[in-house]
């Protein structure tokens, strides 16, 4: 098991690696082995696990009404999902997982999780943080579609993901992000140019550098 990765995880967050390891296989935690493409839940089935990713990368697809894939978010080793839906009466996957880099998930079954919060008030204190993160999160994205400009929307996607980072890397292609920002592509990519040449930001295709975080922020409140 990687040690590394579990310690990273937020459910585990200020443990000791070696305790966090302890306290997984008590409760009967153990990784498995993902490839590449593997399906590790669809949309709409039936969810009674959370997931640890604990090395490689797991992408989070939605498909939409056209019948095309988005991708809402890419996560790492040490990221987790599912959690915020796993004990809601009839629980089910609001999107689809898939391993984007072969590697290893730890899949906790909704009984041990209860095990390990009732084991370590940490764990507890630590599972009840990263749901409210992810409460927090959803009222962050419903607020990103109330803007009524393009760049009030972009500015707020892009905060959101960057989380504090100067430079990062969105887990969605252009045509993804004009769908969830309510905008046509050749819109968005304008806009985006604009906001370059301003020197509020830099881009490279996903990797996005924020130049000028207050000015991006001034963006919010721009009536424009």
């Amino acid at each position: 098991m990687n040690l590394q990765a579990l310690s990273a995880c937020a459910l585990f967050e200020g443990m000791d690696p070696a305790r966090a390891a302890d306290l997984v296989r008590r409760a009967g935690g153990s990784g498995r082995g993902m490839r590449r493409g593997e399906v590790l839940a669809r949309e709409g089935e039936p969810c009674a696990a959370l997931g640890i990713v604990l090395s490689g990368t797991v992408e989070v697809r939605h498909e939409t009404a056209e019948g095309g894939v988005q991708t809402i978010a890419r996560l790492e080793a040490g990221n987790t999902f599912a959690e915020a839906v796993l004990f809601a009466r009839g629980a089910a996957y609001p999107a689809t997982v898939v391993c984007g880099e072969g590697g290893e998930v730890l899949m906790l079954q909704r009984a041990r999780v209860v095990e390990l919060c009732r084991s370590d008030d940490t764990v507890l204190e630590n599972f009840v943080r990263l749901l409210s993160e992810r409460i927090m999160l959803l009222n962050r994205g419903i607020r990103a579609r109330s803007h009524r400009t393009l760049r009030g929307r972009i500015a707020a996607l892009l905060l959101e993901q960057a989380q504090g980072k100067p430079a990062f890397v969105l887990p969605m292609t252009r045509a993804d992000m004009a769908r969830q920002l309510l905008a046509a592509r050749p819109s968005l990519s304008r806009e985006l140019s604009r906001m370059k040449a301003d020197g509020l930001i830099d881009f490279y295709r996903s990797s996005v550098k924020i130049l000028n975080d207050k000015g991006l922020r001034a963006c919010l409140n721009a009536e424009g």
